[in-house]
């Protein structure tokens, strides 16, 4: 619980971060007190000097913990499935978005900032090339309005990490498979 005091006490509230506990694994049965335990964590920042905040604070309150509980050895940590923030370059989302435009008409949007944790901008980040990451809806229509009316979309409309995702095979693999080719032709027509 008090991992959580980092977004809410530590960091600045213009500023967007995530520390969710997403696994905690101890022992084999319960009437064996375990000798380790595992807390994976998933952490999100838009930037590099928040995440890195983000990161000293949760060494900070583990090493703390384990302290005050007498543990006899020291936590260890890890860090993997790290990834840089995705940040679009200007130009070439303008132009991909025009040819979405062009294209989808009234069914594209402006996807604003997710916190989407994502290997994308590794590779066009590892050349210097300009990128563009999009997002591509999958609920079904009615689904979404359905929801969107009754004001029950975080209950409604699962998420792409609830085991109850599900998108819409058509037209979602149409749209997307689509979205693919405009955008390419989009430079391929220069």
């Amino acid at each position: 619980m008090r991992l959580q005091t980092l977004v809410s006490r530590e960091i600045a509230p213009d500023d967007f971060a995530v520390v969710t506990v997403g696994r905690l694994a101890a022992g084999t049965k319960s009437n064996i007190i375990p000798d380790d335990a595992t807390l994976e964590l998933n952490i999100r920042a838009f930037d590099d000097a928040t995440k890195t905040k983000l990161l000293e604070g949760i060494r900070r309150i583990v090493q703390a913990e384990c302290v005050a509980s007498g543990t006899p050895q020291p936590p260890a940590f890890e860090l993997y499935d790290e990834y840089p923030p995705t940040i679009n370059d200007a130009s070439a989302t303008a132009t991909v978005a025009t040819a979405f435009d062009d294209y989808f008409g009234t069914k594209t949007f402006a996807a604003g900032r997710l916190s989407a944790s994502e290997d994308f901008s590794l590779i066009p980040g590892e050349f210097a090339i300009p990128y563009t990451f999009w997002a591509l809806g999958g609920t079904d229509a009615a689904l979404w309005h359905e929801a969107e009316a009754a004001g029950r979309m975080a209950r409604d409309i699962p998420a792409n990490h609830s085991p109850k995702f599900a998108p819409a095979i058509q037209p979602t693999l149409e749209a997307g498979t689509a979205a693919i080719v405009v955008a390419s032709l989009a430079w391929l027509a220069r």
